[in-house]
């Protein structure tokens, strides 16, 4: 099913003009470009570590909502929605269209609204690293978070909720000691797996050699074909592509979370809200990462 979805996307958006990034790690610049989703593909399949190929679209999938049905996670699994109860201007993007090549990597970041997120992988592998923000020690203070306005979906309009940044990179030396795109793609069970386990292991042994951040509050998770990652609200995270992989994002928030995206939204306009008590804001999805300490255990099972 993913793999008929993945192929019937290509045929209707392939000649679509999209926006891309092509990260330098060595330089550390990012350079944008533009060009047909069938042009970013192909680049995929040359992008390395040193210089690694992103598309992060929010927009792409709207002109095929066919699509967009077909591959939400249905509302038995997380309940009703509630942010289809927001005016249509606030409301955020049903699905963000996600790929990249090897190498290919987010900004380390925690999503707008506190809302609870998920991303969908329909093909290739990806290493998840978390940061829990109520960590000893302040996450948010080493990495010298930044907040950054939400104007993805309306249009810079309203603006009544911010995510955070960090100009940090976890991944920045990482991957040059993994088994390339080629090599894992060309790999059959239970030998690729091994090798997806084996790439988590070196991620593990590089977090806890260079990354700034206390290892009680790093998480990691090796993301595969057909594999969904709840993302809990607030938690820093982001992402590696070990190959060329694709993936859908999107986000809820649920009855229980309701107050917390509401105190978001209040606390970053300055308003004062009236509602009788307290917000509950801390998480309320369960945590469903392994500790770091726990990883390479885990990846062998």
């Amino acid at each position: 099913r993913d793999e008929a979805w993945s192929e019937g996307m290509m045929e209707r958006l392939a000649e679509t003009d999209v926006q891309f990034q092509i990260r330098n790690s060595i330089t550390g610049v990012t350079e944008l470009r533009e060009g047909s989703l069938d042009e970013f593909m192909e680049g995929c399949f040359e992008s390395s570590p040193a210089a690694s190929w992103l598309l992060f679209d929010e927009e792409l999938l709207r002109e095929e909502p066919s699509l967009t049905r077909e591959i939400l996670v249905p509302e038995e699994v997380f309940g009703r929605d509630l942010f289809a109860e927001f005016p249509a201007a606030l409301r955020p993007a049903d699905a963000c269209l996600i790929m990249g090549g090897a190498g290919g990597r987010s900004m380390l970041h925690a999503d707008p609204w506190e809302w609870i997120g998920y991303n969908y992988l329909l093909e290739g592998s990806k290493i998840w690293a978390f940061a829990d923000p109520a960590s000893a020690g302040g996450v948010d203070s080493i990495i010298s978070a930044y907040r950054l306005e939400s104007n993805a979906w309306d249009g810079a309009s309203f603006n009544v909720s911010a995510g955070w940044q960090s100009d940090l990179d976890l991944w920045k030396t990482f991957g040059g000691d993994v088994m390339s795109a080629r090599e894992l793609g060309s790999l059959p069970e239970p030998e690729r797996a091994a090798g997806l386990a084996a790439a988590l292991k070196s991620a593990q042994e590089h977090l806890e050699k260079h990354s700034s951040l206390p290892l009680g509050a790093l998480r990691l998770a090796l993301q595969r074909e057909g594999d969904l990652i709840i993302i809990p609200p607030r938690w820093w995270h982001q992402t590696f592509h070990l190959e060329p992989s694709l993936a859908v994002a999107s986000q809820y928030t649920s009855e229980e979370n309701l107050p917390r995206v509401l105190s978001h939204m209040t606390n970053w306009c300055g308003a004062d809200a009236t509602s009788p008590g307290s917000p509950d804001t801390t998480a309320t999805v369960p945590d469903t990462t392994a500790s770091l300490s726990d990883t390479s255990e885990d990846a062998a099972a």
